[in-house]
């Protein structure tokens, strides 16, 4: 893509409004960036530039052609940028949302490893326990202890967690300890995950 060079001199030339600033920006030599805009002009068979003593103004073919070489320079780096994100090895910043305790015991420990084995590979780790809306707080990964999770997600089941009813022995010394569901009634309970209303689904020892 011989023609790539000329066409990126010529709209630097466009944004900087003179051929010694675009060589500047392009680390080259004025005459360089010349010639390139004057072999344009051959092999289009218009001319691009209006040159006078003070500045250069674009013809009506040169404002014609910077709009399309510069659609197609960024559809250039676009496509650049596309292939190397299929490389093999992870690249850029990960956003990854937990729980605080689930955060701090299970996915603390491993980014290390992550980010040893993927190098171009940077993570940053939100523990909250409030529910994150994972494009308003442009989340990649969300691990969530949850039966319904959204359903513009894409989801999958990590672990089934268990969970317990339980209390400190002194609260049973004081109250007595429940014997039945039913029990609890006029016990002092509170849950942990706000969400569920206060009401508590058990299950038997056959699940």
């Amino acid at each position: 893509m011989a023609w790539l060079s000329s066409w990126e001199s010529f709209v630097k030339v466009v944004e900087t409004g003179s051929m010694s600033a675009a060589a500047r920006r392009l680390d080259c030599t004025r005459a360089h960036v010349s010639k390139q805009v004057r072999e344009l002009e051959r092999a289009f068979g218009a001319r691009l530039l209006e040159r006078s003593t003070r500045k250069l103004a674009l013809t009506p073919s040169g404002e014609v052609f910077y709009r399309h070489a510069l659609r197609a320079l960024e559809a250039i780096e676009s496509t650049a940028v596309a292939i190397e994100n299929l490389g093999d090895a992870p690249r850029g910043i990960l956003r990854i949302s937990a729980t605080v305790t689930f955060g701090r015991m299970y996915v603390a420990p491993i980014i290390p490893k992550l980010i040893a084995r993927y190098p171009e590979l940077s993570c940053e780790l939100i523990l909250t326990d409030r529910l994150v809306d994972l494009v308003d707080d442009n989340i990649d990964l969300a691990l969530r202890m949850t039966k319904a999770p959204p359903e513009d997600a894409v989801a999958r089941k990590l672990v089934t967690l268990k969970r317990v009813i339980c209390a400190a022995p002194t609260y049973f010394a004081a109250h007595g300890e429940p014997k039945t569901p039913q029990d609890l009634a006029r016990h002092q309970c509170f849950s942990y995950l706000l969400a569920n209303r206060g009401i508590w689904h058990l299950a038997d020892s056959h699940g």
